[in-house]
């Protein structure tokens, strides 16, 4: 185990332990390490939005993307990233690296299919955005929480509760224009992701879903999550 690496490690048990700040710091320190890695980059970017820091966040999974272009968590999270702040042609750019990178990665296929829909989502095109959405989540067999936060951003896009077939009652129909379709990704993705104040400490379904997360997307390829 590298030192980054092994910094990781502490990292996510202090984590586990709900000792946030020493989790925080040995993020950043693991981040200056010679050895740190994309994963590394990805985690510390992935506190920082925990903690409502998106320029950080933002920074960091820039940054874990420079290092490692075959990294698709980091792909993913900075497009929606992106999303969520309204940023539709950032999102775009960053998801279409998917279309032209090997899945070499497991959970590559999963994440560019959930990209796929959101992708959608943003051109206007609701039920191409479902039907990415569900194919993304049907093919994740690796992280829970993020298929239940995908399936509530579903279930907004689809009209809260709505039955399969009424995708315009979410207000957001198949002749959307892009513009609109975007605002109103963002505003759906805002209400499923809601920023977190840099002072809220995370309920304990919550720090289990982030220990989960992490874990999950910095295991290297073969490796299984803990």
């Amino acid at each position: 185990m590298t030192a980054a690496t092994d910094l990781l490690a502490q990292s996510l048990q202090a984590s586990t332990q709900g000792q946030d700040a020493l989790a925080l710091a040995l993020l950043h320190q693991a981040a200056t390490q010679p050895d740190a890695t994309a994963e590394v980059l990805f985690a510390l970017g992935s506190e920082h939005v925990e903690r409502g820091d998106e320029a950080q966040g933002q920074a960091c999974f820039e940054r874990a993307l420079a290092l490692n272009p075959g990294l698709p968590i980091a792909r993913f999270q900075l497009g929606f990233l992106h999303a969520l702040s309204g940023r539709a042609a950032q999102a775009e750019a960053v998801w279409a690296g998917f279309d032209t990178q090997a899945p070499s990665h497991p959970q590559a296929g999963y994440l560019a299919l959930l990209a796929q829909g959101l992708r959608a989502w943003q051109r206007g095109d609701m039920a191409q955005a479902a039907q990415g959405l569900r194919q993304g989540m049907a093919a994740n067999f690796d992280n829970a929480p993020l298929n239940a936060n995908m399936q509530k951003l579903l279930d907004r896009l689809l009209g809260v509760d709505a039955a399969p077939g009424a995708e315009a009652s979410a207000g957001v129909g198949a002749g959307t224009s892009p513009a609109s379709a975007a605002s109103a990704a963002a505003s759906v993705a805002a209400a499923v992701y809601p920023t977190v104040a840099p002072a809220a400490a995370p309920t304990p379904d919550e720090q289990e879903a982030a220990n989960v997360f992490l874990n999950a997307y910095t295991a290297t390829p073969g490796q299984k999550p803990h």
